[in-house]
């Protein structure tokens, strides 16, 4: 049997309906590349094992029998993977026609990257690029202004998360029309190469969700690998459909952040981060709820008859 040219992990959970949108868009993206998908299912509590047998039955199939996190699914994918070259790949993602293609032109082009990703956007023809990365890692810093421009309803007057021709104050991506090497990218979309996982490693587990694809672009670039952007690929990401569905999502990613801070910063950093948190939740949260609050009551009487 010949080898493919690229694999396709896929972590499922739940939603076969939105699987299936993505496995559809890869079948038509490039007929004529040789493709390998590779889908693990996190325990999901619907028909979706079932169903994925059915519709695809050229689909490999892979099962936890507990849901062990992101992380964890695209390890058990990686290790039956055949192919040079590695696309972890949400389920909420369609791939656009060509994009595998130019992928994988441009990895054969820059043999230095070790990680690659690409233009994404929430809609087809959309021109609302988001942000592929970010130019620095979390810090405690970081994460605390992060948090007070959200809860404080700034964030969209620096831009956070949108590119506009260079980084906002947090470090977010550069003009999305120009490629670019960055410090990390997100998981949505992540084009590897098999020789810099074997030796990098992959996906650290103890990340259950959140900040797993941070740890591995950090470790890549420690090994000298190169985690890199190109415009010349397109995905549409719909954004947190699985996820979304998963109870506790806060604080399974304060977990998450907790142990990167301790991993990469040490155990000084994880007690600034919760004298942070802390600091946030009593005080800063409340006030500016209670003044978002008080401004659309006097902004619906002011427009009272």
């Amino acid at each position: 049997m010949t080898d493919p040219e690229i694999s396709i992990t896929i972590a499922h959970w739940n939603r076969f309906d939105i699987l299936a949108q993505c496995v559809e868009s890869i079948l038509n993206c490039d007929p004529k590349l040789s493709i390998e998908i590779i889908v693990v299912d996190n325990a999901s509590s619907d028909d979706s094992v079932e169903r994925i047998r059915e519709a695809y039955p050229g689909v490999k199939l892979l099962c936890h029998t507990t849901n062990r996190g992101f992380g964890a699914a695209h390890n058990l994918a990686i290790r039956h993977a055949r192919a040079p070259y590695v696309l972890v790949l949400n389920n909420d993602c369609e791939l656009e026609h060509g994009c595998l293609a130019s992928m994988l032109d441009f990895m054969e082009a820059h043999p230095a990257a070790g990680i690659a990703t690409c233009q994404t956007v929430t809609h087809a023809g959309s021109e609302d690029v988001l942000a592929a990365g970010c130019l620095q890692y979390p810090t405690v810093g970081s994460i605390f202004i992060k948090s007070v421009l959200m809860y404080t309803g700034l964030a969209t007057l620096v831009r956070m998360g949108r590119p506009g021709g260079g980084p906002d104050i947090l470090g977010y991506a550069l003009d999305p029309w120009k490629e670019h090497e960055l410090a990390h990218v997100g998981g949505a979309f992540l084009f590897m190469r098999r020789t810099a996982l074997d030796e990098v490693g992959t996906f650290d587990e103890r990340f259950f969700l959140y900040l797993e694809e941070t740890d591995l672009c950090k470790r890549m670039r420690e090994h000298g690998w190169k985690v890199m952007y190109t415009p010349n690929a397109r995905v549409v990401h719909k954004g947190s459909v699985s996820s979304e569905l998963l109870p506790g999502r806060p604080a399974i990613h304060r977990k998450s952040t907790t142990w990167f801070l301790r991993k990469h910063h040490g155990r000084s950093a994880i007690w600034l981060y919760w004298i942070q948190e802390l600091a946030i939740g009593i005080s800063i949260k409340p006030l500016f709820l209670a003044i978002r609050w008080i401004y659309r009551v006097l902004g619906s009487s002011s427009r009272s008859p």
